[in-house]
């Protein structure tokens, strides 16, 4: 039989007297007892200065995976509370050897499994440790009912933006940010950007739940989301709706989240390429926005927001439209040719998608209002039950934001040549998309534009580009091609 050897020494430093088992003496208790039983020691594993309550280390992760990797056939430890001070943690990981065909082994404890009282004793051991962790789960499960549905406990990590614990962890409203939060439900409701939401709790200094001072548009949809604003307290299967003191009423909480930002003025040079052009120093989308030339004239600009959550993008980028958009829809014409482009109106599978959401927020709104079903499955498999549910619809949200993001936007069918300032803008957005993923452009005040902008066709755009809901680090975008003859176009 080949074993592992493992010791752990808490504190090495001064040690000494009976309590103290030194390395070296560990050793050679384990190396005696590999000599009585023809067991050959194939690797030795010490942590030193590690504690037996802490569950990873490093020296021990490492033995129970070549045990996994069948490296080895178990491991052997000179007294078990070598092994680990915690009882559970050491049923787990001698779980783990079982579970990989391996053996463990104390030498001072006697737990020999080369002897029926050893594989007693393991066995013993074993059965303990499910029954332990049933014992946790079902104490788990009575803790969160009475956390919630008794003392009306928001169970969290954070404590949520506008609200503060008091001494019971019931959420009481935050006297300075409070306030705040509930005039953001109020402007939402009444058709306030996010832009202005987010430059409302910029303004007044309000601190999120990670300690951010900068808020983002996603977390600010977040925020809104949140259905502990209505005084609810939820927690898997559990809820309480009159947890703690709401910050808004249910009128309003609902109109927020289907509240659109009201409409601005329509300009004489609309945003063709909002949604398409792009910071080559974040990737993120640039903004439409406007600028007034010195005659009085407006005209259109196109610019990088520069923050974005908590990062900053440290080489923005510009343009004017009457520079941009002469260059993209020359490129336009030359790759499409006299094609017609095809938009359909709806996407197929966006329909399914859109279906296959509503049916699973069925699925998991009937198994958790049912509350019979907890009954006769028992809390464990009801869990289980809600949990796969629950991810059901996360999994079909997800789905449906990335097929929004690619689909085209429905304008039927058009010809190439409608590409003119006569039909509406969206139409005219929705023929540059079906050809176009998307249009990076760098800084680089007095190069000509086709030294800055880059057009990705479809298909050629990375996969992991920032988009509404999903974040991702702020980097710069890698220009496929630096030759001046090749940057109009990137290359297949």
């Amino acid at each position: 039989m080949r074993l592992d050897g493992y010791i752990r020494v808490s504190q090495v430093r001064g040690r000494e007297g009976a309590s103290f088992i030194s390395p070296a003496k560990q050793r050679e208790q384990i190396e005696r007892w590999a000599k009585l039983r023809d067991v050959e020691i194939a690797e030795w594993h010490t942590d030193l200065d590690e504690s037996g309550a802490k569950k990873k280390r490093p020296e021990l992760m490492r033995a129970l995976s070549r045990v996994e990797d069948g490296a080895t056939g178990g491991i052997v430890v000179a007294k078990l509370d070598r092994f680990a001070r915690s009882l559970r943690h050491a049923l787990e990981a001698i779980q783990r050897i079982h579970d990989a065909g391996g053996v463990f082994s104390s030498v001072v404890d006697a737990i020999d499994p080369a002897s029926p009282w050893g594989k007693m004793q393991m066995n013993v051991m074993l059965s303990f440790a499910e029954f332990e962790l049933d014992r946790y789960r079902e104490n788990w499960w009575i803790a969160r009912e009475d956390a919630v549905v008794n003392r009306g406990i928001h169970i969290a990590s954070r404590t949520p933006t506008g609200y503060e614990r008091r001494e019971d962890r019931v959420l009481v409203p935050h006297p300075e940010f409070g306030p705040v939060i509930a005039e953001v439900f109020r402007r939402r409701a009444n058709g306030a950007s996010w832009r202005e939401l987010c430059a409302l709790l910029d303004e007044r200094g309000v601190v999120g739940p990670y300690n951010g001072k900068r808020w983002s548009t996603r977390a600010v949809q977040h925020l809104l989301e949140n259905r502990v604003y209505l005084g609810e307290a939820r927690h898997g299967a559990f809820s309480n709706v009159e947890a703690h003191e709401a910050l808004t009423d249910r009128s309003t909480w609902e109109r927020a989240q289907s509240a659109r930002a009201a409409p601005t003025a329509r300009s004489d040079d609309p945003a063709l390429l909002a949604g398409l052009l792009r910071c080559g120093g974040c990737r993120y989308v640039m903004k439409p926005d406007s600028q007034r030339l010195r005659s009085g004239e407006k005209v259109r600009l196109y610019r990088c927001r520069g923050d974005h959550a908590a990062e900053r993008c440290e080489d923005r980028a510009a343009v004017l439209g009457t520079v941009i958009k002469p260059f993209v829809e020359e490129l336009f014409f030359a790759h499409a040719g006299e094609r017609t482009a095809t938009a359909e109106e709806r996407d197929a599978r966006v329909d399914d998608l859109e279906r296959e959401l509503v049916d699973a927020e069925a699925q998991l709104r009937a198994y958790r209002d049912d509350t019979r079903i907890a009954d006769v499955l028992g809390r464990e498999r009801y869990v289980e039950g809600l949990k796969v549910r629950a991810d059901a619809v996360d999994d079909a949200t997800r789905s449906l934001a990335e097929a929004q993001t690619t689909a085209p936007r429905g304008v039927g069918r058009a010809e190439m040549t409608q590409l003119s300032p006569d039909p509406e803008v969206r139409d005219r957005q929705a023929l540059l998309a079906s050809f176009i993923d998307a249009v990076f452009l760098r800084s680089g005040k007095g190069l000509p534009i086709d030294r800055r902008a880059l057009i990705l066709w479809r298909g050629q755009a990375p996969d992991d580009l920032p988009t509404r809901g999903r974040r991702v680090p702020l980097e710069p975008f890698v220009w496929p091609v630096e030759s001046p003859d090749d940057a109009r176009v990137a290359s297949a």
